[in-house]
């Protein structure tokens, strides 16, 4: 069964108790719920920005589309210009944190040497931060006077980077496919047939002119 990505709305409400949970559940299962829930709106936004269809569906597919996973869809997003660079280094480094507590023979949390090391590198709070500043519009270091714990450092992140992504998914509008060849092929032909005129066979059957079936074809979804 191919798994369906949320809409942007749905992750819009969600992202109401994403802080809680993150502060609820133990490092592991923060670490998952986080790196999850950004993977969940990457694809969502890739998926409002191309062409609707069942094209758009395979590519971000989890299992076999080649957009289907956390890096792929971060960068995939950075490419076309969705992310900064800021997002990206701190979207790939939570993809490391959940990588290395997943796969640790026997679970280790957020204090440990190899995710502290990782969880200091993030930044994205600190660019927010400067940003605010020169702008004018907050104290410099609002958001890292909030940071009392790595663990309040990750979900802080987790967070903000949601909202971002959501931010601007939902500012998104789906793209058209690149047809103008196609409706100059159908405006020659549709012009050609009314100036084709119609004769009639030995039989009195009317040939030639313009069809009723010879309509130009909508944009729609592709079945393929």
């Amino acid at each position: 069964m191919k798994k369906h990505l949320p809409p942007l709305e749905e992750l819009s409400e969600d992202s109401q108790r994403l802080f809680d949970v993150l502060n609820q559940e133990p490092d592991l299962a923060a670490a998952l719920i986080g790196a999850n829930y950004l993977d969940q709106c990457l694809g969502s936004m890739l998926g409002r920005y191309m062409v609707q269809g069942n094209t758009a569906r395979r590519l971000l597919d989890p299992v076999s589309g080649p957009l289907g996973t956390f890096i792929a869809r971060m960068n995939m997003s950075y490419a076309l210009g969705l992310i900064n660079k800021f997002a990206l280094t701190d979207l790939q480094v939570i993809a490391e944190i959940r990588n290395t507590t997943a796969h640790h023979h026997l679970g280790i949390g957020f204090d440990a040497p190899e995710i502290r090391e990782k969880i200091e590198r993030l930044r994205y709070l600190e660019i927010l931060d400067e940003e605010a500043a020169l702008r004018g519009g907050a104290s410099s270091k609002f958001l890292g006077r909030m940071v009392g714990s790595l663990r309040d450092k990750f979900n802080f992140t987790v967070v903000m980077l949601s909202q971002q992504l959501l931010a601007i998914g939902l500012g998104l509008k789906p793209r058209e496919p690149h047809d103008g060849f196609v409706q100059a092929v159908w405006r020659q032909r549709s012009s050609k047939s009314v100036v084709r005129p119609a004769s009639k066979n030995k039989l009195g059957e009317t040939k030639g002119g313009a069809q009723e079936g010879d309509k130009m074809p909508q944009r729609g979804d592709d079945k393929r």
